[in-house]
């Protein structure tokens, strides 16, 4: 949860750490658009966007842009355009350009019997005392029609720090609030989503401080967010497919467990909600995995060890899928190797997780768009095949992550970008045993299968941390320390669904 005061200095941060005030609107307008249609047939509606000048309505207007694209968009603008701020005056410039004019200013040309949907970006967080004309006459107005209402942040009207409701606000059907819940959106908590506008997570509201070292810390609170936001995209008329297909690269002939490794990983992805998981291995370990669980789909490769002779089979399903986990039991073997680069250097934009093997025969130099999850044996590894420190601060390893993401785990395990940590203090030292670091892969790829980014790599990485540690406790006041790795897997989905619901 956070406060008004925390969120301007989180969009304070934000601008600092090079996520401008410009692109926070953009996000703001374009993930409520997203939101929007998963949530109504915005095709051919008529749609009124109600806005103010401050930064509600500039968030309006952001929305409205997308709108104009698929929608019938009015856009009522009661307020002063001299006061909009730089970045909501470019969002107003192109409405009022727009051709034909979706722009009207006066309020007795709009009839709100004629729209379907009424869109409140009029106050947002934004509002000082008591409420006064014209917001008086539109609150009551909008509330009389039979459109359906969203409200932008915070239905007008509502203090978004007091949990007491006004007498007097939007009655929205929908809120879409940015970043984190408010408090004043306790009592509307049930038909509120919240939108990820791409502030970073290391900061107020999210990340909580911990102790004397003041470390910026994984919450329950993030992860409730995060897997709460994906349950809610989760629509009755979804399609299989829509959550994503996750594969698995994994397993060879000669290292034993290899088809267990990859089956647990798989196992994991889908029990983090991904629709399809295709394991490829070579054909011994794809026949074990079919054994092991009916559930999962194999490739079946020819050969002891997958190697670059597999890229043509391989290649329709690596153009397919929507996330690469690249590792589990896969053996170093040279052909392997020579595999894992090509792949790599074919799909440079392709969400990846790259896990155990493949760690140690790459440098940060060859990766993009990946969570890479090494111990601290597989990171000093990986850092000495870049060229680096040891250490993951060091300003040269900053510089090469790039979009990437490290999880480096530990007795805390640290989820680090190029511009910040977050640290996990879930889990215990019962979760070195063998198969558990493949466990956290499949988490991480099953999560990063239906949201993807730079942001959303960030996230998903340090909620699939605490996700596997606060298993990893609960089976420790079971078993002590002499819980295995497939004890998580029979309470990973309940472990995910008590999370959501808070």
């Amino acid at each position: 949860m956070i406060s008004t005061s925390e969120m301007r200095a989180a969009e304070d941060y934000a601008e600092k750490h090079g996520v401008s005030r410009a692109r926070l609107m953009h996000n703001a307008g374009f993930e409520s658009f997203i939101i929007l249609q998963d949530s109504y047939d915005l095709t051919d509606r008529r749609i009124l966007v109600v806005c103010y000048h401050g930064n509600n309505g500039g968030d309006g207007l952001a929305l409205a842009e997308h709108l104009m694209e698929v929608s019938k968009v009015t856009v009522f603008f009661f307020g002063d355009p001299a006061k909009l701020s730089d970045e909501a005056r470019s969002h107003f410039n192109r409405i009022d350009q727009a051709e034909p004019s979706i722009l009207v200013t006066a309020w007795d040309q709009i009839d709100l019997d004629d729209y379907d949907l009424i869109i409140d970006a009029m106050l947002g967080m934004g509002i000082h005392g008591m409420l006064r004309e014209p917001f008086v006459s539109l609150i009551e107005a909008i509330n009389g029609c039979r459109a359906k209402v969203v409200s932008l942040d915070v239905p007008s009207g509502v203090d978004p720090d007091k949990k007491e409701t006004p007498s007097l606000h939007v009655h929205a059907d929908r809120i879409i609030t940015f970043h984190d819940l408010k408090e004043g959106l306790l009592p509307f908590e049930d038909s509120t989503i919240i939108a990820d506008i791409g502030i970073p997570p290391f900061i107020g509201g999210i990340g909580g401080i911990g102790g004397d070292d003041k470390k910026a810390l994984v919450t329950r609170q993030l992860v409730h967010n995060i897997l709460r936001q994906k349950d809610q995209r989760r629509k009755k008329h979804a399609h299989k497919g829509d959550f994503g297909h996750v594969l698995v690269l994994a397993g060879s002939d000669d290292f034993h467990g290899a088809s267990y490794l990859a089956a647990a990983s798989a196992i994991a992805a889908l029990r983090a909600g991904t629709d399809l998981v295709t394991v490829a291995s070579v054909e011994t370990v794809s026949r074990s995995i079919n054994a092991l669980n009916a559930d999962i789909i194999t490739l079946k490769l020819p050969g002891k060890v997958l190697g670059q002779e597999h890229y043509a089979a391989l290649l329709p399903y690596l153009e397919k899928a929507d996330v690469l986990l690249l590792g589990p039991g896969m053996g170093t073997a040279k052909a392997t190797q020579s595999l894992v680069r090509m792949i790599l250097k074919d799909f440079p934009a392709k969400e990846k997780v790259i896990d155990a093997d493949a760690l140690k025969m790459i440098s940060l130099r060859e990766v993009s768009s990946s969570i890479l999850t090494p111990h601290q044996n597989e990171l000093r590894a990986l850092l000495e095949h870049s060229g680096c420190s040891h250490d993951p601060a060091d300003e040269q390893v900053k510089a090469l992550l790039g979009s990437n993401v490290l999880l480096i785990k530990g007795n805390e395990d640290e989820i680090r970008t190029s511009s910040g940590s977050l640290w996990n203090r879930t889990g215990n030292p019962g979760m070195t045993v063998g198969g558990t670091g493949d466990l956290l892969a499949g988490l991480v790829a099953g999560l990063l299968a239906s949201d993807h980014g730079d942001h959303a790599r960030f996230l998903l990485a340090a909620a699939a941390s605490f996700i596997l540690g606060s298993i990893g406790d609960k089976l420790k006041e079971t078993y002590g320390f002499g819980f295995i790795a497939s004890d998580f897997l029979p309470v990973l989905a309940s472990t995910l669904h008590d999370l959501a619901q808070g």
